[in-house]
């Protein structure tokens, strides 16, 4: 991990920081969310799923992530070089 640069919104700093690595393994995994509510003497289900991408990305000096994203955002495969960037409130 690296910082590559920084902005400030309003009043706050943000590190920007990267990561870059092979993705060493990756999975969809499925999440589904089942509510049940009752009115009127009925009862109703409601499911809704959502896919996640959870995958891996190590580093060529070994240090690795282990990262989970919905699927829209992101979708990678064993093999590919990614890197990933996030911000760090300073």
């Amino acid at each position: 991990m690296a910082v590559v640069s920084n902005v400030t919104i309003g009043s706050k700093r943000i590190d920007l920081e990267a990561f870059s690595g092979e993705v060493t393994q990756s999975e969809l995994i499925q999440h589904t969310n089942t509510e049940h509510s009752r009115e009127d003497g009925v009862t109703r289900t409601r499911r809704s799923t959502s896919y996640w991408n959870n995958f891996t990305v190590r580093h060529t000096q070994g240090t690795q992530h282990d990262v989970e994203v919905w699927q829209s955002i992101a979708t990678v495969k064993r093999g590919q070089q990614v890197t990933l960037f996030w911000g760090v409130k300073t």
